[in-house]
Parts: C-alpha cells; sequence; structure tokens
C-alpha cells in the first residue's frame, strides 16, 4: 500500500508546534514572567518539549521535527530527498505557528510591560534580550548579557562550535539508540525519554552560548513571527549577524555526526555482534520456515 505523505507532513508540523509551544513557552515564562530563578527548570521542560511530541508521532513520520535530522537521514539514511523540501517546510511551519499561539493566545501583553521594566525599544539594539523568547542569540542575553564584554567572551566562532557540536552529539546518540547492533540501546517505549535526557544535558551545556538551537524550525519559525513583530534587525540579520548560524551550524553538525557514527563508530562493533546477530536472524528465518512447511503439509490431503 502507498504511503501516505500527507499525514507525515502533517504529524512534522504537529511535532514541531510542539516543540516550540512547550520549549519557548518556558523561554517565554522565564523572560517575561520571571517564574523560574534559574536554567534548570527550563532545561526540563525542554526535555519534555522533545520528548512527548516523539512519543505522539514516530510511528507517523519517524519524528524528525528537525530540519538538521532530515537532512542527515536523507545523506546517510537513504530518507528521500524528493521528501525533503515538504519535510523542512512542514516543521517550518510548525514553528512558527507554535510561536503564534504563545504569543497571541498567552503572552503578548507581557511584552510591553517587560520592555518598559527594562529601557528596551523593540527594534533597536538591547531589544534582543525581550525578543530571546522566541529565537536564539549569541551568547543568551538573559545569562551572559549583550555588553562587548559578553561578545568578547563568546565570539561568534564559539556559538557556532555551541551548535555545531551539540547538533553532532545529538545526531550520533540518536543513530546509536536506534542501532539493532547496540545491546543496550533502549526499549522503543523509552526512546523518547532518554532522547529528551540528552536534550536536557545539552541544553545545560549550550544554553549561555547559543541558546541551544539545535534546530532550523524551532529558531527560523519563531525568528520570522519577531520580525513581524517589529523587532526588526534584531530579528533579521540579528544584532551580530548571527540568525544564519542557529540554521546552519545544527545542518552541518547533524551531517556530522552521522559522518562520525556510520565511519568511525559502527566499524568498532566487534564481527562477532554482527556474525551473532545475523545467526539469530537465519534461525529465525528457519523457524517461520519450518513452520510453513507443517502448515502446508497439514493443509495437503493424506492419500491412503
Amino acid at each position: 500500500m502507498e504511503e501516505n505523505w500527507f499525514k507525515k507532513y502533517l504529524m512534522e508540523f504537529i511535532g514541531v508546534f510542539l516543540i516550540v509551544f512547550l520549549g519557548c513557552g518556558a523561554v517565554f515564562v522565564a523572560v517575561y514572567v520571571g517564574a523560574f530563578k534559574d536554567l534548570l527548570p527550563v532545561m526540563f521542560m525542554w526535555a519534555f518539549a522533545v520528548a512527548i511530541p516523539v512519543y505522539c508521532g514516530a510511528a507517523i513520520c519517524g519524528a524528525h521535527y528537525n530540519p538538521s535530522v532530515t537532512i542527515a537521514l536523507a545523506v546517510w539514511r537513504g530518507f528521500p530527498w524528493s521528501k525533503v523540501p515538504a519535510y523542512l517546510a512542514s516543521q517550518l511551519a510548525g514553528g512558527f505557528a507554535g510561536a503564534v499561539v504563545l504569543w497571541y493566545a498567552f503572552f503578548r501583553g507581557f511584552a510591553a510591560p517587560f520592555e518598559a521594566a527594562n529601557h528596551l525599544v523593540r527594534g533597536q539594539f538591547g531589544s534582543q534580550f525581550s525578543a530571546m523568547v522566541f529565537t536564539c542569540y549569541i551568547p543568551n542575553p538573559g545569562a551572559v548579557g549583550f555588553t562587548p564584554e559578553a561578545y568578547a567572551k563568546v565570539p561568534l566562532y564559539v556559538g557556532f562550535l555551541s551548535e555545531f557540536l551539540g547538533t553532532l552529539v545529538l545526531m550520533f546518540l540518536i543513530l546509536a539508540f536506534l542501532e539493532d547492533k547496540n545491546g543496550l540501546k533502549p526499549q522503543a517505549s523509552a526512546f523518547p525519554y532518554v532522547l529528551g535526557g540528552v536534550i536536557f544535558t545539552i541544553v545545560g551545556l549550550t544554553a549561555p552560548l547559543s541558546m541551544t538551537s539545535l534546530n532550523g524550525a524551532r529558531d527560523l519559525g519563531p525568528r520570522i513571527l519577531a520580525y513581524m513583530l517589529g523587532w526588526g534587525k534584531m530579528a533579521f540579520p540579528g544584532p551580530r549577524g548571527e540568525w544564519w548560524i542557529l540554521t546552519v551550524a545544527p545542518i552541518v553538525g547533524a551531517v556530522a555526526g552521522g559522518f562520525l557514527y556510520d565511519k568511525i563508530y559502527l566499524p568498532l562493533f566487534p564481527p562477532a555482534i554482527a556474525s551473532q546477530s545475523q545467526a539469530e536472524a537465519e534461525v529465525k528465518t528457519g523457524m517461520k520456515d519450518e513452520v510453513k512447511e507443517e502448515k502446508k503439509e497439514e493443509k495437503e490431503p493424506v492419500c491412503v
């Protein structure tokens, strides 16, 4: 039966919508409401923001929910290139829609008082402090700041490395968690939470540096809305012209993670593991053949 790709595209849209709604929602609460005193609650919320949609959609669309993952799977796992543009468009639309709901349904009224209290003029330098609820900056305006001293601490190349290496690790571990030769890979029902744990850890490391995009749809979709809402050049190209880093670096990192996994890591498995897996497959195949033969003999009439 022919696959229903529309359902896959729709689920990719829903998945990224949920990631932005829940994950960026945590940033809205942290920045505009001031409900969180440190990064830890945001780390937890981002972990669940990724895990929950994976539970919802893995059986439908593969739960890419990330242009970097989609492109890496096309490069290393045979995902059809003809479907990549529609996957990416669905993901980007989901990110934009999630930001729209957060803004218009929940937090629109919080922005102006926050900007007034912090002497921010939307669209002018410094207003990245209020736009960070939507999109990512290098460095994190809330954690490190946006002074010359802050920029000296985190040059743009450090932000690129933060996104590149963070996504490399993410893609590498996704492949490892799905590897049949890996005897300790998580069960399917546990995979989303293990993945959430990876996100939790990466956010804890990279959030001060680049606000942990790892996902062009999560950053670019809400960034487009921020531009439309008046943040203008603080959204595109960003105060340091960094907008492209949050999209390109994750893609390069994910492809590099796939390379590292396939070319460096997989050959490390002992041949015995592969032989054992093959032997088990042959035994299972033989058992199926025997069952088929038995059923065939039962159906054939007995000649006397």
